[in-house]
């Protein structure tokens, strides 16, 4: 019986391979994600990775004991962790999921939260995306059932205040509860092209990846923190009412201190934000994301497998020109991407 390398160990050579780390900062970027996103998979999909013959070349005894990974000899049964991606847009979230994805080797699908509804109203319902997810695994049930679904834009069904009937938002997030823990789905056959009878996928081991951009989270975890402080130094009522008015006006309009305030979310800072709270306890695994510094978007311009610049030049020479670009175009590309705030998306644009 083979045993597996570690996934952090694993993901990160499939990144290396595919030109996806652009310097040292990003390659500790990378390794701090892909430490977390590891926990979270499901022993299904990383099993089968050493199945492979592409999986079996990479095997390393000393990686992890073969007696924790040996279903014959140790009755221990991993189960997943779905986790919450968090950050500014353009941070790279979509893509180390797809990474994964394709590390692993699983059927792999995006979920716009935003079409979501409950069932029974106008758009889409969950069903519809582990349809997808079917699909994209040549409708082979057992192989869905070790896919991953990206749940994107996640925060836009936070629970309206106010609004006690909230098709969009709550009720959609009650509505994936049974989904994310793990139930027996069942599809319709119109959707799968199989007549007259439903088809049952399991998604007990599909890895749920939610993500989203939480705007105005960091007020929220900062304010957390200011009343912690003010309860653990027993502010007196002399001083209590400047503290109470900094509190009240405070600023998150730099950068870093929005970034640092999501490196310490908690499950309650999302709550407050209007997830329900069963919604977040089917999340374990929290990762914030932070912007992409002007260095590495402009070396993601020329270096990635598929990178921007030479697509622009192959566009080109198409019509027989030449298309160069000096160091001070690549920096003022990126200076101007980091103006609009977009991350790596803005540097096509």
């Amino acid at each position: 019986m083979t045993s597996l390398p570690s996934p952090k160990k694993y993901f990160l050579q499939s990144i290396i391979k595919n030109n996806l780390l652009y310097d040292y900062r990003f390659f500790s970027y990378c390794w701090f994600h892909t430490a977390i996103l590891s926990v979270g998979i499901p022993f299904p999909e990383y099993q089968q990775v050493a199945n492979s013959p592409r999986g079996s070349q990479k095997i390393s005894r000393s990686a992890i004991g073969s007696t924790i990974l040996d279903n014959e000899q140790h009755q221990l049964k991993l189960e997943k962790s779905n986790i919450l991606l968090l950050g500014p847009t353009g941070s790279g979230k979509t893509l180390l999921a797809q990474t994964i994805a394709q590390c692993l080797d699983v059927p792999f699908v995006i979920c716009d939260c935003t079409t979501l509804t409950q069932s029974g109203y106008r758009g889409e319902d969950i069903d519809t995306t582990i349809t997808k997810l079917l699909q994209n695994a040549n409708n082979k049930v057992d192989h869905a059932e070790i896919g991953i679904i990206f749940l994107d834009e996640v925060d836009k069904i936070a629970s309206t205040c106010g609004n006690y009937h909230d098709v969009a938002g709550k009720g959609v997030q009650q509505e994936m509860l049974k989904i994310l823990e793990g139930t027996i789905a069942n599809i319709s056959e119109t959707m799968t092209k199989k007549a007259n009878r439903l088809i049952q996928v399991d998604t007990t081991n599909i890895l749920f990846i939610a993500s989203g951009a939480y705007s105005g989270l960091g007020k929220l975890i900062a304010h957390r923190k200011l009343e912690e402080y003010y309860k653990l130094n027993k502010i007196t009522a002399d001083n209590s009412t400047a503290f109470l008015a900094d509190l009240a006006n405070m600023s998150l309009s730099e950068k870093d201190n929005k970034e640092n305030m999501l490196q310490q979310v908690e499950a309650r800072d999302l709550i407050d934000f209007g997830m329900i709270p069963e919604f977040i306890d089917r999340f374990p695994v929290l990762v914030p994301f932070q912007s992409l510094n002007k260095t590495v978007l402009a070396r993601i311009l020329i270096e990635p497998k598929n990178a921007i610049i030479p697509q622009y030049q192959m566009l080109f020479s198409m019509d027989k020109v030449e298309l160069t670009f000096d160091l001070h175009a690549l920096d003022a590309i990126a200076s101007l991407a980091m103006e609009r705030k977009t991350g790596a998306r803005g540097l096509r644009s």
